[in-house]
Parts: C-alpha cells; structure tokens; sequence
C-alpha cells in the first residue's frame, strides 16, 4: 500500500472553489490507483469524476474511465463493485455531455457514450448490493438509467425507472423534474390530441414538483437542473392553457368491464403497465384499460392498399392474447381438464407439466415474434427493398457495410431511434451487448423455438463432477417457473414498448413527409372499427 492518505470531502459535503481545484489538482497528480485499497481507490474515482465535471476538464475525465479499467480488474466486494459501476457511468456521462455541444452528435444513432452508461448502470442495479446502498444512491442509480433510455428514445421503459426511484423517494426532485421533461417530449410524439394534453398536464405538474422538492428536500442533483425546470415549467404555462386541459381529464370514471374476472384481469394488466395506451404509461387508472393505440393518419399513392393496417392490426392481436396467456398461467392454481390422463413419466427432477406451463411459452413465443414482425413492416413502410425474408428485427437497422440506413439515421425520429436500441438489447452480437442478461432472454427464445425447454418447480441443484448425474437433463434448457414467467413478462413488456415506438415513429415520419411534399393534395379514406361481438 502506499502512504497517501484517504481522500475525502468535508463532512457537509460541500467545497469551496479554491478546495475544489486544490483537491483536483492533488488527484489528477496522483498514480493510478493500484497500490491503494479498493474502497479508497472507488472513493478517488467518485471525487475525480465529480470534480472533473466541475471544471468540465477531458483530462480529468479520460483519467476516470482509465482509474476504472484498472480497478474492474480487481476482486471487489458487491458493495465496491455496485459503486464501481454507478461512477464508472458517471465518467462516460462527461464525455457525453462535452460531446452534445454538437447536435449532430446527440442524433447520432450510435452514441459509445451512452450505451456504456447505459451498461455500467444496470449491472450496478442488477448488482446484489444495490438494495444495500443508501436510498439516493438508489435513486440516482435509477434516474440516470432513466435519463439515458430517455436519450436513445425508449421513454416508455425510462418510465418505469423514474417510478421505481420515486417508490424510493417520492421527493427525489432529479425524478420527478427528468421524468416531467420525458412526458414532455412523449407528448410531442403523440397523434391524439387528447392524449397529449394528458400528457402536457403530467409534465407541468412534474416540474412543479420537482423545483418545490428542490427548495424543501435534499438539494443533492445538478445544480442548474431545478432552474432549467422552472423555465419548461413556464413555456408550458405560456404555451397552454394547463387549468382548460386538466377540467377535460377524467382519468377515473371509466368501467374496467364486467365480472370479477375481467376486473381482475385489467387491474393486473394495468399494474404491469401493459396496455397498448400510452395513458398507462402515466399510471394504473382505468381509462387506460383498453388498447387503444393504432397507425396514425398515414399517406398513400392512390392505388396503394393500406396493408400496414392490417399488419398493425394481427400484431396487436397476438400481443394482447399473449397477454392473457400470461394472465391465465400466472392465475392456474391446479391442473387443467385437458391435463388429465396425459401420460407423463417422472424424471425426478421436479418438473413441471401443465396447461398453466405451456401457456407461459405460448406467450413467451408469441411476444417475441413481433419484433421480426417489425422489422417487416419497416422494411415495407419505409421501402427499404430488402426480400422480405431476408429482413427482420435485427437486420432492419443497417446496410450491408455495417452504418446505419439513410431512411432512419437521415430523420431525428425519436420513436424509431429508440426501436433501434431496443433491438440491440434484443439481437445485439457484439460485447458491449446493453442488457446484462439478454442472452438468456436469447438463449430461451431459441431453446423454445427449436429445441426442448424444461420448466420446474424445483429447479434442482447441479452437482459439478458427477459423471452420468440422471438428474441433470442435458438436452434440455432448464429453467424455474417463476423465472420463468418473469422473463414473459419481460419480453411482453418489450414487445409492448417496440409496438408503441413503431406507432409514434410512423406519426413522426408522416409528419417529416408532408412537410417534405406539402404541394400534394391527398382525400380522406375512413376505416370502420371491428366490433368486439365480432371476435370469435
């Protein structure tokens, strides 16, 4: 060990300018960290990523990321290792900001800076010391993944983070004041004028919150934050009349249909926020209990059928049946009728047979097979001129050099950008993959397509070394019921979240093209609805 003593900031946290460089200075002439303990050594990195946004110094900042190679190579404890990750994000996130000077760059559709971040922060929220740490170290963990999704244009999941942190703290201000600027944006996308006022709404009353939080509660966030949402807060006021549009908000009075069972069914779905609506995104009421999303207004040539409407449609389809399929198995407490007299040996593995399993990947299936379905529609949609079986999610995005396609690195589409990185959560092949555990996502998905996935009870405990172990099955991809069903539910979320940029994206190209050929006249075509005693 060496002899430089820790470093540390005042007990109140706070540094004067003079300190402030002085202390900089001292760590920026500092060896890199290899002769220190490991808690010291994350405690420097924490102070010299901090100070190196301060004085907005790249030196600072490339000797933050280099400190935090080093130190991912030692063995850390969880508890180093979640702060080792929460400041190596940091590091990346002041490269990021002195690199958005230009607003090229922060529509560049890839962006190193953030996909680390994004990284770096779900493998210290994935971490088993994350529930250990403080709760605004939580909340800072969630909130700047939040911010980052938000970045790429996957608001629908930053959501969720944001209500996560808030669960936390209800008063964390960085929150509630990122979040309101995320529904700000959602609503600009929106092509429901009723919809956006909701939204609209929402984002005022965000802001609102989170300057009154900043000045009540613990000012810890950036420091010029809590006036940067003062002022949205005032371009809303002045731009909309906020108190017309909230006396046209019922968010509560609407049924949640008929018997125990539907109620019970639509409360579920719209806990897990999973309704094709984008008011379920603002919370669990009951005017959002119906899958109300659909195509925006869209263009034709005149002899063009509009089949993008029928593909929306079969896509929605699968996904809602999906979502009872799900229902169904996560509410089956005993064995089906049609499970009876099926005839099944026991392989003393505590398997698990039933209707309720093979529902879970019924549903598993089916929501994963609408990314692929994406990936058509935008090749038609956009007349990108691939074979259609030569398209799919993960193929739609780039050409065959590897960069992305004009038709979508060529528009800011926000909505489509954020379908872009959500596909690399999904198919991404290289090592910088976004979701720590998408290979197993990846890896399910291709056992329950082609090969034999078996579903237990008990999972049981593997025993290294024995030869010829008859309770380890290995043709199959074993995995736990609950497991299991949290990974369903998980890719339903993503397939819910995918269906609702697709939407949005498509109202925001249409948008770029009228304004790109405004001398077109275009007649009205008006589509009747499927009546729902239709559906048998």
């Amino acid at each position: 060990m060496d002899e430089t003593p820790k470093i540390d900031l005042p007990l109140d946290g706070v540094l004067d300018e003079a300190s402030a460089k002085e202390l900089f200075d001292t760590l920026m002439g500092l060896p890199a960290p290899e002769t220190v303990a490991a808690s010291e050594a994350i405690n420097r990195l924490g102070l010299l990523v901090d100070l190196s946004d301060d004085f907005d110094s790249a030196a600072g900042n490339d000797r933050a990321l280099a400190w935090a190679e080093v130190i991912n190579g030692w063995e850390l404890t969880d508890g180093d290792r979640v702060l080792l990750h929460y400041f190596w994000a940091n590091a990346w996130a002041g490269r990021q900001h002195r690199l958005h000077h230009d607003l090229n760059a922060v529509w560049a559709w890839e962006q190193l800076e953030v996909s680390q971040q994004i990284l770096n922060l779900r493998m210290a929220l994935g971490s088993p010391a994350f529930h250990s740490l403080e709760k605004v170290r939580q909340c800072q963990i969630l909130t700047n993944l939040a911010n980052q999704l938000n970045t790429t244009g996957r608001f629908v999941e930053a959501l969720e983070f944001w209500a996560k942190a808030l669960a936390i703290d209800p008063h964390f201000w960085m929150a509630q004041g990122n979040r309101a600027y995320a529904l700000m944006h959602y609503a600009r996308c929106l092509y429901d004028d009723g919809h956006r006022g909701v939204f609209f709404v929402a984002a005022r009353d965000g802001f609102v919150d989170a300057v009154a939080n900043e000045r009540t509660f613990d000012p810890g966030g950036h420091p010029h934050a809590a006036a940067q949402f003062a002022a949205m807060q005032a371009d809303l006021d002045a731009g909309l009349d906020i108190e017309g549009l909230r006396a046209d908000i019922d968010l509560k009075g609407h049924s949640l249909g008929r018997g125990k069972t539907e109620v019970a069914y639509r409360r579920w779905a719209l806990r897990e926020r999973l309704f094709l609506n984008p008011l379920n995104d603002l919370g669990a009421d009951p005017i959002a209990a119906n899958d109300v999303l659909n195509l925006p207004t869209f263009r034709l040539p005149i002899h063009e059928p509009p089949e993008v409407v029928g593909l929306y449609n079969q896509m929605k389809q699968e996904f809602a049946s999906a979502r009872w399929l799900l229902y169904e198995a996560l509410q089956d407490s005993g064995p089906h009728l049609s499970d009876r007299g099926v005839l099944l040996l026991n392989t003393l593995d505590y398997p698990a047979y039933s209707l309720a399993v093979e529902k879970l990947k019924f549903a598993f299936r089916a929501a994963y097979s609408i990314f692929d379905k994406i990936g058509f529609f935008l090749n038609h949609y956009l007349q990108l001129g691939e074979k259609p079986g030569a398209i799919d999610f993960k193929r739609v995005w780039k050409q065959k050099d590897g960069t992305i396609r004009p038709a979508f690195a060529g528009t800011r589409n926000l909505p489509f950008r954020g379908l872009y990185w959500l596909s690399k959560d999904l198919f991404e092949e290289r090592g910088d993959i976004l979701e720590p555990d998408v290979r197993a996502l990846k890896n399910l998905r291709n056992h329950l397509e082609h090969r034999y996935v078996k579903v237990h009870d008990m999972t049981p405990t593997p025993r290294p070394g024995v030869v010829g172990d008859i309770f380890t099955d290995t043709l199959a991809l074993s995995i736990g019921r609950s497991d299991f069903q949290a990974k369903t539910l998980r890719v339903l979320k993503l397939a819910r979240a995918a269906l609702t940029y697709l939407s949005l994206g498509m109202h925001m190209e249409e948008i770029r093209r009228e304004g790109a050929d405004s001398h077109t006249v275009a007649g009205p075509m008006f589509f009747t609805t499927v009546r729902d005693d239709w559906k048998w």
